[in-house]
């Protein structure tokens, strides 16, 4: 393989384009040279984001996301597919740190760690999933990339808003099942290409931030608005994979989560009890379809028209821009600064403390740079220790915990 072989990066996105358009800012600083996108979509061209990026849309309007997928599969001309959400965001360094999984030539699909809504806690790390659909999280001893060999029981659990694959295997297996309409979409493939030999990586570098914008199946509070395709999913997973299991006896003990699950939301005043029994009643339902639905892969077609049409890289790329704002700094002085770079195809990391309890958040802004935001007396982490260093350690400890993934140093500092 090439030392950055060609990458067809596919966005399947359903109505949201405010999130679309964050995302779209983010991929023109993408540091990877060699990569085209392929938005497939149900926006007509009036409410499409604006975007200088070479993009090739494709219009599907169903919500079945693994039909979506298979369509931009098709579509692809790139050696690798890789896969990324319409409300994430991903670091600058993404696409190169996670195809250096497919320097190791057994390997035919790569996920990475994902970040959750504050931009700060790990939504997503690493973890196998089995024949029945469960996870097992598994703890990696540091950031290197880590090879998990195919096994017939178990694969390494891929997520759709931060995975790349080989694509000859991908279509070689089918690519998606289209029975998936949403949930378990990924693992199937997962449980796939292990079944015909390859082995998977992960890569703890690769990071995306990932939003939960609201959509058909969830609102943005990831509270669910129903239940009957995350049923249908499991059922058919579980038929699909593990014919031989007592499927009426798993589905109680998934119905038996679910329940616990939603019991916290209602406890937490998130749904009513009549939604909560709503909710059930639909996952019951989608049981029923699940254990009737048939496989229905990839249809093969023919080569697409439009050549690969990689991203205009950087011409002169320069250093990462770091700027740190004074704790009573006007703030939109520095964000002008910080666009103003950006404009010029700067990477740019704008700090901003401030004497404060508020705990630390970041966020990409529409402008195109990332805003670290906190205060002194703020939780770096949900669950870290209330952090007891003065302004400077604080800022120089949230350089520190990103400088891998900008290239920042901040040893003048």
């Amino acid at each position: 393989m090439s030392a950055a072989p060609p990458v067809s990066l596919v966005i399947v996105n359903f109505d949201r384009e405010v999130s679309l358009a964050l995302l779209l800012k983010s991929l023109e600083y993408q540091r990877y040279p060699n990569f085209e996108i392929i938005l497939v979509s149900n926006l007509p061209p009036e409410r499409r984001p604006d975007s200088p990026l070479p993009i090739r849309w494709i219009t599907f309007t169903q919500r079945n996301i693994s039909a979506a997928r298979n369509i931009g599969i098709n579509a692809a001309q790139g050696e690798i597919i890789a896969f990324c959400d319409d409300d994430a965001v991903p670091e600058y360094s993404w696409l190169g740190t996670l195809t250096r999984a497919f320097e190791t030539p057994s390997v035919g699909s790569a996920g990475g760690f994902v970040r959750g809504r504050n931009g700060v806690a790990f939504q997503w790390k690493c973890a196998l999933i089995d024949r029945l659909g469960r996870d097992k999280r598994i703890g990696l001893p540091d950031q290197s990339i880590r090879v998990f060999p195919a096994s017939s029981d178990r694969a390494l659990k891929t997520v759709g808003t931060n995975c790349a694959f080989r694509a000859k295997p991908l279509r070689d297996i089918g690519g998606f099942d289209e029975a998936f309409h949403f949930y378990l979409d990924e693992a199937d493939v997962n449980i796939r290409l292990a079944d015909a030999g390859w082995d998977a990586a992960m890569v703890p570098l690769a990071e995306v931030h990932h939003g939960y914008a609201e959509g058909p199946y969830r609102n943005n509070h990831r509270v669910p608005k129903t239940l009957f395709e995350i049923g249908a999913s499991e059922a058919y997973f579980v038929n699909r994979h593990s014919p031989d299991a007592a499927l009426d006896a798993h589905l109680a003990s998934f119905t038996a989560n679910q329940l616990k699950r939603l019991r916290v939301l209602f406890q937490n005043g998130l749904i009513t009890e009549r939604r909560l029994t709503f909710l059930i009643a639909s996952l019951a339902e989608g049981f029923e379809e699940g254990k009737s639905r048939q496989q229905r892969l990839l249809q093969p077609a023919p080569p697409p028209n439009a050549a690969f049409a990689p991203v205009p890289r950087n011409p002169s790329p320069q250093p990462p821009v770091l700027l740190v704002a004074r704790p009573y700094q006007p703030r939109p002085g520095i964000r002008r600064r910080a666009a103003a770079a950006a404009a010029e195809g700067r990477e740019v990391t704008l700090i901003e403390p401030e004497y404060s309890h508020r705990n630390l958040n970041v966020r990409y802004d529409v402008q195109g740079f990332w805003v670290h935001r906190f205060g002194i007396a703020g939780f770096a982490e949900r669950d870290a220790p209330r952090p007891l260093l003065p302004l400077a350690g604080r800022i120089k400890a949230e350089i520190n915990r990103v400088a891998v993934q900008r290239g920042l140093d901040c040893g003048s500092l």
